[in-house]
Parts: C-alpha cells; structure tokens; sequence
C-alpha cells in the first residue's frame, strides 16, 4: 500500500518496560502492543479518511453490549484462537456481563499471522483467507461461535449456544502491526445467531475451527484493554488468563431478556481484611428486567449456615440500581477463612441473572500479615532501601523479609524514606501497620511516594506517625512493592514485581502520659439493665488528662467503605484542595437543643470546587431504613463547611423517591454563608422524621472560577450517601465515581425527645485526670428494656486524651435484646414462625408458597408470597400459611414493639 493514501493515526502514549515488551512478544499465545515504544500504528484507507479508527472499529448501532477499543486504550493486540494450531490448538473465551437485552447476533474482529520460530516474533500471513492487496478477504474461513455459562470458579462452564459457520471477514481498512511483524488490514466478523439468546452473563467464544488441514497460518482475535471484562484461552484442558480482553459486539433487537430479573451486582462490604464480629454486609443490586421489584428478597449464608431471609423493604425500578444493607451481621472475628454467599430468592425471579453471589473474608493472625509476592521480578526488583538508621541493598526475588532491620520513629520525628527499584518504569507502594492488626490500607498506613522523573529511579517518601491513629508502642511492619501495576494489592501475587518487609519501631517521649484500657470492644445481650467499667490505667510517667464521651450508629447506617474509586469522565469537573493540618476546622459547635446529629463525614480535612459549572447541589442521603430509628423527632438544624461563599447559598432538604433521585422538597431556606468556617443553619420550619428516605442538602450558586465551595472529609466515602452532588437536571453524582473519596462536612441536628435507639447509654463520668501508675474508672450504663428484640444497637465510646501516641480512641458497644415474647406462636405441622426487627418468617421443612396475616375480626392486614412477610405491627393476629401441597396451617401470633 502506497504511503501517499494514508493517513497516519497513532494511539496516546503510556509508559511500558523494554523488559516486559520483550517477555510479551515473545509469548507463544499472542502479542501485546504498548502504546510506547513498540507502539501498533493504525492507518485508515484514504478513502475513509473522514471516518477515524474508533469509527470503522466501534460497534454497530444494533449492539446491545460492547467490549470496545477506543483512541486512549494503553494496550491493543491480538490473541490467537484457532483449534486447528497445530500442536497447540487454541480457543479463546471472553467473559462479559451487564447484558439485559436478548442478543441476536454477534460482531468479532480479527486478523491473521503465525509465530516464526526463527525470529522469535508474530508474523502477518494472507494466504489462509486469501487478503489481496486492499486487504479483504477472498477465502472463507470457517469458525465456531459459542456461547457459555460461568462456573462457580469463574471459568466455562456449560454450553448455552454454538454455531459453525464460513465467513469472509469485513474490511475495516484499519491496520495494525509493527515494523518487526508487518501490517494487517483487521477484519470484521458478523455473525447472525440462529437462537434468540438470554444470557445476563457468561462467556462469549470465537475461533477457528479446526479442518484438519494443519494451517500454517492462524486466525487470531483483536484485543485491546479498553474492552470489558477478561479473556480465557484454553490450551488441552488448561485455561490462562489472556493479556488483553478482545473487541467485540453483542447485537440484538433492544428487547429486554425478562420481565422479572434482580441481579446481584456485587459485595460493598465486607472487605476481604474484615475482622470484625459484626460486620455489615452491603450488596449492590440491579434491577436487570422490564418490571419494578418490590418484593426483592434475599438469603445471608456464613459458612455454610443460613444466617437470615431479609426482604429489601423499597422498589427498584426497570434497570436501576440500590444498595442494600443486611439488618443481620456477620462475624469475621475468627482467625482464617469466612466464607458467605447472598442468594437472590425473589418471588418469581425469571433467573436472567446468577442466583448466587460468593465472597470471603480472612483475618490474619495478631501481628501477622497475609503473605505478599511478585513474578517476573528481575527487571522490577528493588536495589536499595534506606530509612532512619537502615540502608539495605539486595537482589531480587518474588519476597524478602527484612523484618530485622528496624529504625525508631517518635512522635514529631520524619523518617526519610528512600527506595532503589531496578526499573525506571516500577511503581512504588508501601504501607505501615501502625496500629499492629495485620490489616495493610487503613486510615494513614500508605505511603506516599513523590512521583518519579524519568530516568531518575529514586522513589522518596517522609515517614511520620498519622495524626489520630490509636497506636502502641513497639514494632511495626513496613510492607514495600516495586511493580509495574500501580494497583497492587498490599496483600496477595501480582504478576511483575518484589515485596520486600522491614520494620519501624515506634517510641514514646520521656516524660510523657500513656493511656491503656482494660475494655477493647463491650458486647452485651441483655433485656433489662446492664453496668460495664471501663478502667483506664497511666503507665507513662507524667499526668494523663483523658475526657470521655459517646457516639451512636444508628441501625441501618450504610457501609463506611467505599468501593474502589474509579474515576470516570463527567459532564462536569470536579477538583479537590488539600489544606494543611493548621487550617482544618475544628468540630462545629452543638447547641443544647440537638440530641442527636446525622451525618457521614469525620471532620472537615480538605475542599473540593466545580471548574465548568457555576451552580451544585450537595447532599446527603439518610435511608429509611436508618431514620426509622429516630422516627418522630425532627430536624431543626443543619451544618455546613464553606471554604469560600458563593453569590448564593440555601439549605434543601428533600424526601424519599429512589437512591438516585430526590423526592418532593420538604424544606428549603437561604441563608448568608461565611467562609472558612462551619456555618450553622436553624431552621425556621423543622422537618419531621419519618421512616422514609431523607436527602439533606446545600445548594449554592454564582461560583467564581478558582474557589472551592464545600468541605469534604478525609474518607472513605460513604458512596452514594455522603458524597452526592447535583449539577442540575436529574442526575446525581457520587464524588467516589469522579475520583474523590470523600464525603462532604454537612450535618443535620435533630431535636425532639430522643428514642430509645439514641438513649441506652450513659457515661458515669466525662473527665478523669490521672497520675503515673495510677487508673480511674468509669460506668457504661446500658439499658435494653425499649430497645427491639433481635436488633444489634451500636455506639462507640470515645476517649481523647493527651497521650501523643493514642490521642483519640474509640470502643465499639454493642448491645442487643433478645428475643422475648415478642412473637407467640401454636406451631402446626413442623411450621415455626421468627420475627427479626419487621419481617416474619416461616421455617417448614415443606415449601411455603404464601402468608396472609389476619385481624381477631378476619380483616386481612397483609399478604406475600413465600415465606416472609413484613409486621410492622403490635397486638394479637392469626397467621394462614399456604404450602406447596395446597394444605394450610393456621397460627395465632401476638406482636409487641
């Protein structure tokens, strides 16, 4: 092809290794392009030259789901998947999910080449499909398309669909290819299916089929890492993770596969690190059919055991999503593997979707951390670490416990941080275990690496002990990893790096206080009255001046971790200001009217702004299923962080819709902000608490380019609670899915007689000073006689201290009810019948297909399919349960609050 009919289009740059291109050319199954060095070039035929490579490339309009390749993907290739290789036949399987829609058809691209074993490298080769000059095909090549089910271990499983079929691939005049391998005009291949298919998830297969010819050149698929996803090849019986995802086009007629169809989209919480006894768990759920769910019901399982049948007390609408938090918790206390699974048992369900959804946790045991290592790690390895009083050079390998290398660290000191990786493409992470729990990520234990020039491959980071981190004295574990991913678990196998341990040991100033206390966590069961001391001891060796005080989490208080934060483009940009420690605000102060205070953020640390737009509205999104607590007080305040003033400033207070939208506005008031400063808000017309959602906002306008209108916290977000901001229109952003993992410094104050949900604990005392070698004690004092049965109640007491090393400490309390005679029952026929918080349930060893629960009058008050049902009631009721063999047992059931 001439050079003069071409127009030279080139992807944008992203640094690779030499070291690591050569391993991937090299590798037998495919090749993989850097968009560096090796870069792929792609040139458009002159007579498309209006038309760009993300146009010729892109999927149809007809697609319903696409793995696409786009201008900034970092890497393109191509995957061999042809049966008939000889001596290693290929198949190659892509994984896809999110498709809704029934699929029709299918769009695949592809070229072909073969591995020179002369050259050690891929070649380009035209006479299998008979490409001409211009680069079409003129020889059909016969391929296999097949569709298949996930397995429980994430590989194919059973067949769904196959078809054979002879193709001659579609130009797209678009080539790929290097000067070592040549160039290739990529070909596209359409495929109609002969079924209508119904798959929300699966895996999608396209490969050549073996004709018993052996071909001395193969058919490969276009990868690139812009698609969705991953990709399998299969070689005998073994499957290996693809290099890339391929491009491909799901296409289909926009008909939605089923009517009703809930999907289980993924764990929020708990983290794999958990170690907590009652940790939430928070799932994602979608709405993957053409009807709204109201009767979403779920199953909890922990380790085999069924823990809880909880019915998701909301609708979710056609394609969208909710959040969902179990009422029931789960222990990951346990040293070693936890092991849960959600099971979707909906009333109903058309099972578009997997049923299932497995997870684990795993706790390490005390001051030990989960094992760490890289591959592939002699161009990535580190040379030299030097820190305090250590300077160690060493060789590389996949791990290196240096744990006997220590450096004292007090508090106010900076230890200087220095790290020598092999490679002037490796990432430096690192991490301190400063409070000793074996868990690596929490609050304050990454370390920050400057960034590195190019060809400058030393990696510097000051090490200080984190302000208000609960910490002893003693060693701590510096986890150190060089890699090529600067994503790397600080835990787990990577594919390209080193892990290497050492150790700071942390010391405390002479002269100074130091706080221990004999109670870590309180955990009560009681239904009357309960008294635990809580004796805090001196062991430093001037005075300790400690104040107490106590916070509530109310039941149904979403997950406090974010998931991972990925920033995706916006139609708007969002920018974060980091202030140094002296200019973060101090607590806003709380008036004497206020009982409580809803609110996500820890305390303002920095402050984010809006460079395209001059309005937003920021909120946050109180679920019913948490102000159902405080139900029938009022909200008489607000609270918010202004680092600048905007020409105009109102509190909005809306009610309940979705957990994307806002309902009707309950509330909205202007007021004169004051910068720099928590501004406090009453409201001159309180807003009832109900047992509905609650979205508490700031709405300002007129901003000015280069000013930043909100605090925010230093995170975890609470996503898509206490992190939504509103630009205009209907839709609301969560910062975590802009980039920021934060929430914003906004408060709402409630006033009202408190509830028994935030009046069970009392402090004997709110001050203690207490001399070297001495201990003073105070009363936790916890009343349970109005709480609700079967109902986990939780708070943390909080001591502040003058103890440098623990100047803040928290104590998580529990305490529940347990179940009385809240539900009497006359059992019939093996059924018995469990009320957790407002939902009976009923245990028959035969199925239960429904429940209507009566007045002593006959009046039907409910009815549900299944086995559960929701009594938000008291007094006496007769409950008829239907069972699958048509018979019906009756039950007399006497519900108290």
């Amino acid at each position: 092809m001439k050079k003069g009919l071409l127009l030279l289009v080139m992807l944008g740059l992203c640094l690779a290794s030499t070291a690591q291109t050569a391993r991937q050319k090299v590798d037998v199954r495919g090749k993989m392009y850097s968009t560096a060095a090796h870069a792929p070039m792609f040139y458009v035929h002159h007579n498309l030259e209006k038309a760009s490579p993300q146009d010729l490339l892109g999927c149809p309009d007809s697609t319903v789901l696409g793995g696409e390749w786009t201008q900034d993907a970092a890497y393109t290739g191509f995957q061999c998947s042809d049966q008939g290789r000889p001596g290693m036949p290929m198949k190659f399987y892509q994984h896809f999910s999110g498709c809704v829609n029934t699929i029709t058809g299918v769009r695949v691209l592809g070229l072909f080449n073969y591995f020179d074993e002369s050259t050690y490298n891929w070649l380009f080769c035209n006479d299998r499909a008979g490409i001409d000059t211009l680069g079409n095909m003129t020889i059909p090549v016969t391929f296999e398309v097949s569709f298949y089910k996930e397995d429980e271990n994430g590989y194919p499983g059973e067949q769904v669909y196959s078809k054979t079929v002879d193709l001659l691939g579609e130009n797209t005049y678009v080539q790929t290819g290097d000067e070592s391998s040549g160039y290739q005009n990529i070909q596209a291949f359409n495929v109609a299916l002969d079924d209508t298919l119904k798959m929300e998830s699966g895996f999608l297969s396209f490969s050549a089929v073996d004709k018993k010819d052996s071909p001395s050149c193969w058919f490969s698929v276009f990868t690139t890492s812009s698609s969705m996803d991953y990709g399998l090849i299969k070689m005998d019986s073994d499957y290996q993770y693809a290099m890339n995802p391929m491009v491909f086009c799901l296409k289909g007629n926009g008909d939605l596969a089923a009517h009703k169809a809930l999907k289980l989209a993924g764990v929020i919480t708990p983290k794999g690190t958990a170690t907590g006894k009652y940790e939430r768990v928070e799932v994602q759920l979608e709405n993957a059919g053409a009807d709204d769910i109201s009767d979403a019901t779920l199953e909890l399982w922990a380790d085999g055991k069924r823990v809880a049948t909880e019915k998701v007390n909301a609708t979710i609408a056609s394609l969208k999503s909710y959040k969902y938090t179990f009422k029931t918790r789960v222990d990951c206390s346990g040293v070693g593997e936890h092991h849960f699974t959600i099971k979707n048992v909906t009333p109903g369900d058309e099972n578009l979707c997997a049923k299932e959804l497995k997870f684990s946790t795993v706790r390490q045991a005390e001051g030990s951390l989960g094992a760490s290592q890289g591959g592939n790690y002699a161009a990535t390895c580190i040379e030299e670490v030097k820190y305090g009083t250590v300077d160690n050079t060493s060789e590389g390998t996949p791990y290196s416990d240096f744990t006997n290398l220590k450096s004292a660290i007090m508090p106010g000191d900076t230890l200087h941080l220095k790290v020598v990786p092999a490679s002037v493409y490796a990432n430096m992470l690192g991490w301190i275990d400063w409070n000793g729990n074996g868990v690596l990520g929490e609050t304050g234990e990454q370390i920050n690496f400057n960034s590195v020039a190019y060809g400058d491959t030393a990696c510097t980071a000051d090490i200080v002990i984190p302000a208000g981190v609960d910490l002893e004295a003693g060693d701590k574990v510096m986890r150190l990893i060089s890699s090529y991913d600067n994503s790397s678990s600080p835990v787990g196998s990577y594919s390209y790096g080193e892990t290497e341990d050492y150790t700071v040991t942390v010391c405390r100033k002479p002269g100074s206080p130091a706080l221990s206390n004999d109670v870590k966590v309180v955990d009560e069961t009681t239904t009357g009255t309960k008294t635990v001391p809580l004796t805090l001891t001196n062991n430093g060796e001037s005075a300790l001046n400690a104040t107490l005080s106590y916070e509530y989490i109310l039941p149904g208080f979403p997950s406090t971790e974010a998931t991972p934060v990925e920033a995706k483009p916006a139609t708007f940009n969002m920018v974060m200001r980091r202030l140094p420690a002296a200019k973060r605000a101090a607590e806003p102060t709380v008036d004497a009217s206020t009982k409580f205070t809803l609110h996500y953020d820890g305390g303002q640390y920095d402050m984010i702004g809006i460079t395209n737009s001059d309005t937003a509205t920021y909120a946050q999104l109180y679920p019913g299923s948490m102000v159902t607590n405080i139900e029938g007080m009022k909200i008489g305040s607000v609270d918010v962080y202004l680092p600048d003033v905007a020409k105009h400033s109102s509190i909005v207070i809306y009610g309940q819709k979705s957990q994307d939208a806002n309902g009707e506005v309950l509330a909205e008031q202007d007021f004169e902000g004051v910068a720099n400063t928590w501004n406090h808000i009453v409201l001159n017309n309180p807003v009832a608490i109900g047992s509905e959602d609650v979205w508490v906002g700031v709405r300002l306008s007129g901003f000015e380019a280069n000013k930043y209108y909100i605090g925010i916290d230093k995170g975890s977000a609470v996503k898509g609670f206490g992190d939504i901001v509103n630009i205009g229109g209907d839709t609301w952003w969560s910062m975590a899915d802009l980039g920021i993992n934060a929430n914003y410094c906004i408060r709402a104050n409630v006033i009202g007689t408190p509830t028994p949900a935030i009046s069970w604990l009392q402090l004997g005392t709110t001050g203690m000073d207490i001399a070297p070698e001495e201990s003073g004690t105070c009363e936790l004092n916890m009343d349970a006689s109005k709480l609700a049965d079967n109902q986990l109640y939780e708070a943390k007491v909080v001591l502040r201290s003058n103890d440098e090393l623990r100047p803040t400490v928290r104590i998580p309390v529990y305490l529940s009810r347990p179940a009385s005679d809240k539900v009497e029952t006359v059992g019939q026929n093996g059924c018995k019948v469990v009320l957790n918080g407002n939902t009976l349930t009923v245990l028959s060893a035969r199925k239960v297909m429904g429940l209507r629960l009566y007045s002593l009058s006959g009046q039907t008050v409910a009815t549900a399919s299944g086995n559960t049902i929701q009594a938000s009631l008291q007094g006496a009721y007769l409950l008829e349960v239907t069972l699958q063999d048509g018979s019906h047992v009756l039950a007399k059931v006497l519900l108290r609050k």
